[in-house]
């Protein structure tokens, strides 16, 4: 492992948290804030249902937005590690393959979850990520283990750590990262993950060129694994 540099991240919580310059106290303001800074559609004001804990410490504005979130995103989990997503049995895949001649399905939501990260990075000028088959493969392996054997942790009890997952599999890399989730939607597990620091850094780390995305069906809910790696 000498010369190779593995990244995790961790984050416990789905609820997003965003403090707005106090100078600004409108209900309006803040939801329009949320919607210049690519939180979705703007939500009535009038339609939050405050989130009462915070009721005491937080200014209006805040408080909207922390509401927004809780409404938006209180289902969601998130982990530090890679985890095991299910695909849906009718998503639509396409072939796919690495340099290393890997053949592999990609799912629908797979994919879109790829455009959602590589738009992410192209409004900042960084380079898109090439989905690479070896590791998409990977990343579904682990979300299907997790689902299987009902766990969300980095640590697989079945095959260990990334790096370990990488190195058996005979997968080169300089440097290494993964993020797990868990939510209802593509969309909503790329907000959600786009909402926390770790997880957002690794999106955005302008050394990784590939990317491995492993989704997979758990019930209501679908695991989500991506597994970052710079060649």
């Amino acid at each position: 492992m000498k010369g190779k540099f593995l990244a995790t991240t961790l984050c416990i919580t789905g609820l997003a948290i965003i403090v707005l310059p106090t100078s600004h106290s409108d209900a309006s303001w803040a939801t329009q804030y949320l919607k210049n800074n690519g939180y979705g559609a703007i939500p009535q004001s009038k339609s939050f249902d405050a989130y009462q804990p915070l009721k005491d410490f937080v200014s209006t504005t805040t408080n909207v937005c922390y509401s927004y979130y809780y409404r938006q995103y209180r289902n969601t989990k998130l982990a530090s590690e890679p985890t095991p997503i299910t695909v849906p049995a009718d998503s639509e895949t396409k072939d796919n393959e690495d340099v290393n001649g890997v053949n592999y399905n990609i799912s629908q939501d797979e994919e879109y979850m790829l455009q959602l990260i590589n738009s992410e990075r192209e409004k900042l000028g960084i380079e898109k990520l090439t989905m690479d088959a070896s590791l998409a493969k990977l990343a579904r392996i682990k979300s299907e283990d997790m689902a299987q054997n009902n766990y969300f942790n980095h640590q697989s009890p079945t095959y260990g750590s990334l790096s370990e997952m990488l190195n058996s599999n005979g997968i080169s890399y300089q440097m290494a990262a993964e993020n797990i989730a868990k939510n209802s939607s593509v969309y909503k597990a790329h907000m959600s993950l786009m909402a926390s620091e770790g997880h957002k850094a690794n999106i955005l780390n302008p050394s990784y060129n590939k990317v491995g995305i492993g989704i997979v069906k758990d019930g209501s809910t679908y695991i989500f694994t991506q597994i970052f790696i710079k060649d």
